[in-house]
Formats: structure tokens, sequence, C-alpha cells
């Protein structure tokens, strides 16, 4: 007589250390790209290069402001992602609603943190800006993950980021587009293409509990 057909176990929960470890390991990575190694001195001569062969012909002085511009954004995406993976990190063990807003909370607190660490490097100057970009990103990304409901939705909720963060760039470099050169249809693709990825990731992330499931 046969056994019963066993049922597949569920993966053991991460344990707290490993959910810890990739928020830990990218605010390293952030304190690296903040050190004086990366300092707007040096980066700017490699992206000057770079934009030259992107942009021939372009003027000194537009390539000086896109590379003040793509640090800017740079500042978006490093706390974006570290909110990402705060929150990761914090929901199996609460709420979205409160593993996002402590993910917000914990990422803007080490962006000041950062931001006062630079006082410290020869080539580096705190900024309040900086740190408001900062909050910004952490805010995005709160708004458009949606952690612990599958790949399906991880992808889904990294199309609503990158919406936004397209969006986000689109509207700045219309602020500026007179400075930095660029045509109303670049500017127009730009915000189209992110309005599309936004929306075809679109699922409101708030109405979740825990690990992602419907909230009742």
């Amino acid at each position: 007589m046969g056994g019963m057909p066993s049922r597949p176990h569920a993966p053991p929960p991460a344990s707290p250390l490993s959910r810890l470890a990739p928020p830990l390991v990218w605010m390293a990575v952030i304190a690296l790209l903040s050190s004086h190694y990366f300092g707007a001195g040096e980066t700017e001569s490699v992206f000057v290069v770079v934009a030259s062969w992107l942009f021939p012909g372009a003027e000194a002085e537009r390539l000086g402001i896109l590379h003040g511009v793509v640090r800017k954004l740079g500042h978006l995406v490093e706390y974006s992602v570290l909110a990402i993976l705060w929150m990761r990190a914090l929901a199996p063990d609460r709420s979205l609603r409160r593993a996002a807003a402590l993910a917000v909370v914990l990422t803007v607190a080490y962006a000041g943190l950062d931001e006062a660490r630079q006082s410290l490097a020869p080539n580096r100057t705190p900024s309040l800006l900086d740190v408001g970009i900062d909050a910004g990103g952490a805010g995005l990304a709160a708004y458009a993950w949606r952690p612990g409901s599958g790949r399906a939705e991880s992808l889904r909720g990294l199309g609503r980021l990158g919406g936004l963060l397209l969006l986000t760039a689109s509207l700045a470099a219309a602020a500026g587009a007179w400075r930095l050169g660029l045509t109303p249809w670049e500017l127009v693709g730009a915000g189209l293409a992110g309005g599309l990825l936004y929306r075809t990731g679109w699922r409101p992330g708030w109405r979740t509990s825990r690990a992602g499931l419907p909230a009742r």
C-alpha cells in the first residue's frame, strides 16, 4: 500500500540577519559612492568623455550641467533602492504600511548621516537639497514597491518605480531644457516612456497588510 503523497514544504522564513544584510551592504556602497573617491571633480572627467561621445558637439557648459543633473538623479536611484531593501527586510514582521513608513524613516535618517559625514571629506560638501532628493527617492520607492508577493509583482513594482523615476527625470530635464539643449520631443518621449512603465505596473501597494497579502 503506497504512502500518502508528500506535500511540498514551504521554504523556511529568512533569518533576521539575512534580511538585514542587503540594506546594510547597500548602505556601505552608498558610503563609498559619497566618499572623496567619487566627488564631482573625480566623476566629471569620466562623464565628459562619455557624454561627448553620446552628444558630439555639445558645449562644455551644457555637459557640466548634465553632469550635475545625473549626479542628483543618482541620489534618487541610490536611496530608492535602499528604501526597497529596507521594506523587504521589515515587511515579514509588520504590515506593509508600517514597513514602508519605517523604511522611509531609516532611509532618510541615513541620508542625513551620510551628508553630515561628507563634511569630513576634503572634496565633498554636505547639502540639505541632497537629503531632500534622497527622501524623494525613498518616498517614490515606498509608493511603488510591493514586497513579498512573488516575482511577477516584484517586476511590476520595478516597472512602477522605473516609470516614476523616468517621469521625475523628464520633469527635471524639462525644467532646464533650454540650458541642456534638449528638444521638446525628447522630453515628451521620456515622459511617455515613464508613464507607460508606470501604467503597465500600476497596482497601488498600500492595499496590502503583511507580506503582500490583501488587506481585510
